[in-house]
């Protein structure tokens, strides 16, 4: 131990002088040059050999305690310093030999500093038991033990975060109440939300399950957004937390069927930008790795069966194969698939971008091929496109006047007035759409009829230089969209013959210029015909014939290349109908 600050010459002259060196020597008032033979020892030192020579007998217990008491004043932890010293003190008695009388000197110190200080309490805190119970300071140490032990365990062991809602009933009885009850005008976001603090703090309410129950009451009434999503903003400052919580909610789904409502409620806070799709993209089932695999497989199955189709197979063996593939559970990746259910309830309420994010990380027409999905983006394509409809659909005023108009979608909601922003706004969706267009026949039919529209104001030559941008869509999307939709219609005699009339519009023009070489080659054809020369010579001459049409219609192409290939496409039809006739040479479709 280090040399002591307090000697036993200055315990035996402790009330003539020894008292006021100690005191000015922790007061730090004085020269401590009085006590120079002590050496620079600190604070704690003193107050230790003050308690050392008590114990050992040099020193009256009362007279440290009357020096103690003087230094309080000026020291606000001196009791806490004395109990540390004290408990230090009880150590290093049990590590050294005893003076006689030692232990019970101590005890008696301990129980004359509790009663002068009124310290029991920070005495109980942090003195062994064994000495409390032989200071005094409690009656039973194994009683006492076991209390020790349950208090701890209530403080730093039992669950302080209350997750169920059975354990604070009242409380979160309440806040249902308020979260739940007529929302009025004089009832404000922010009076709630005063009302949800006073309940927290009454109740000691989970904030985390708070969220939880507000998302449920926002889930229930999504009617009342104006109202919940203030709240939400104010309650929430930390939009992770937030994200977390109701991703919580979907991984509860992930093996059931997911609730409408609960994707209405995710496409509700990430409109108004509450909820971060990256964010919340990770909680969504089923993963992006299951999905393409699906995809690649039932592709490559696809394949498979077309290779089949071609191949003859008399044997047992192929029997066999057949039934197992029959008798195959195959498992639908669009069944309780949360991210198409969340694609869906954004399409419901107009957030196109949000859509096309989600759809853009899923394999190429995945998500249309649900037909919720493909459903909900026509919907959104008739709200979107009905404006401009309504004024170049070509049908009588009478007509439009008893169409039924969509179904608003909020203000954020961009609609198409010009034939710019279709190109703009509707025909990006309708290319998400694909061949799978076909699961509404109304749009397709309106489609059609607004390119009719166009190209008739087109070939006018009564359109602006932006609306001139709709006629590339729309060769897109007759390629891409409405021509590949027909395979899936039952009825598709009746857009054959809508898309004929669009293709005479759109080739009316063109092909204006090449009428009179058309029609040399047609005279040219019947005077050999009429002269009845061989099959050979018919031959060549309806190949000329069409060689001859095809060369117009490049010409006429050669306004627009992008045209070429579908012009193509016309001719390679024409050539097969003339081959087919071997005699018909009437004028080309």
């Amino acid at each position: 131990m280090a040399a002591s600050c307090v000697t036993v010459e200055h315990c035996k002259s402790w009330e003539k002088s020894g008292k006021q060196e100690f005191i000015r020597y922790c007061n730090g008032v004085g020269d401590k040059t009085v006590l120079a033979s002590l050496g620079s020892h600190d604070f704690r030192q003193a107050v230790f050999d003050v308690c050392l020579h008590v114990v050992r007998g040099n020193l009256k217990q009362e007279q440290a305690v009357h020096a103690f008491a003087d230094l309080k004043d000026h020291f606000p932890d001196f009791v806490s310093l004395v109990v540390d010293v004290l408990g230090l003190l009880d150590v290093e008695l049990n590590c050294v030999d005893e003076v006689k009388g030692a232990r019970d000197r101590f005890y008696s110190l301990v129980q004359t500093f509790s009663l002068s200080f009124d310290c029991e309490s920070l005495l109980k805190s942090r003195l062994d038991h064994d000495t409390l119970e032989n200071s005094g300071l409690v009656p039973n140490k194994t009683v006492f033990t076991q209390k020790h032990v349950k208090i701890k365990t209530r403080l730093y062991y039992k669950q302080q975060k209350f997750n169920l809602l059975r354990e604070e009933s009242e409380g979160y009885s309440k806040l249902v109440t308020e979260l739940n009850q007529e929302i009025t005008e004089k009832l404000t976001p922010e009076v709630v939300l005063q009302n949800i603090k006073s309940l927290i703090g009454c109740f000691n309410l989970d904030p985390n399950r708070v969220i939880d129950i507000l998302l449920e009451s926002f889930e229930n009434r999504p009617e009342l957004e104006d109202f919940y999503v203030p709240l939400i903003q104010a309650y929430v400052k930390d939009n992770i937390t937030l994200c977390h919580c109701l991703g919580f909610k979907f991984q509860f789904f992930k093996d059931d069927e997911t609730p409408m409502s609960l994707f209405k409620l995710a496409a509700l806070l990430m409109k108004n930008e509450l909820v971060q799709l990256d964010t919340l993209y990770p909680h969504l089932y089923p993963p992006d790795s299951t999905i393409t695999e699906h995809s690649k497989k039932e592709m490559n199955d696809a394949k498979q069966y077309a290779r089949k189709l071609m191949v003859v197979n008399l044997s047992d063996k192929a029997n066999e194969d057949k039934k197992k593939e029959e008798d195959a559970i195959k498992i639908d990746p669009h069944k309780n698939n949360q991210k198409l259910g969340l694609v869906e309830a954004l399409l419901s309420i107009g957030a196109w971008e949000k859509s096309k994010s989600i759809l853009d990380r899923l394999p190429e027409f995945f998500g249309t091929t649900y037909k919720p999905v493909a459903a909900a983006l026509c919907a959104l394509i008739h709200t979107v496109m009905d404006p401009v409809y309504r004024k170049n659909s070509g049908m009588s005023t009478k007509i439009i006047a008893k169409w039924v108009k969509p179904g608003k979608l909020g203000s954020e909601v961009q609609l198409a007035t010009t034939f710019k922003e279709v190109y703009t706004l509707v025909y990006p969706m309708v290319t998400y759409l694909g061949p799978y267009a076909a699961c509404d026949p109304v749009l397709l039919v309106k489609l059609i009829r607004l390119g009719k529209f166009y190209m008739n104001k087109r070939n006018q030559g009564s359109l602006s230089v932006e609306d001139n941008l709709m006629y590339f869509g729309l060769l897109s999307i007759l390629d891409e969209v409405i021509i590949p939709s027909l395979s899936f219609e039952t009825a598709a005699i009746i857009y054959n013959y809508k898309l004929t009339k669009l293709n005479a519009i759109h080739t009316q023009k063109d092909v204006a210029n090449s009428i009179s070489e058309s029609c040399s080659v047609s005279a040219e054809a019947s005077e050999i015909s009429e002269n009845n020369q061989s099959n050979r010579n018919t031959d060549e001459m309806n190949c000329k014939y069409i060689s001859s049409n095809t060369n117009i219609l490049s010409k006429a192409a050669e306004i627009n290349p992008n045209e070429k290939s579908h012009l193509n496409n016309i001719c390679s039809s024409s050539k097969l109908q003339y081959s087919a006739t071997k005699s018909d040479y009437s004028d080309p479709p």
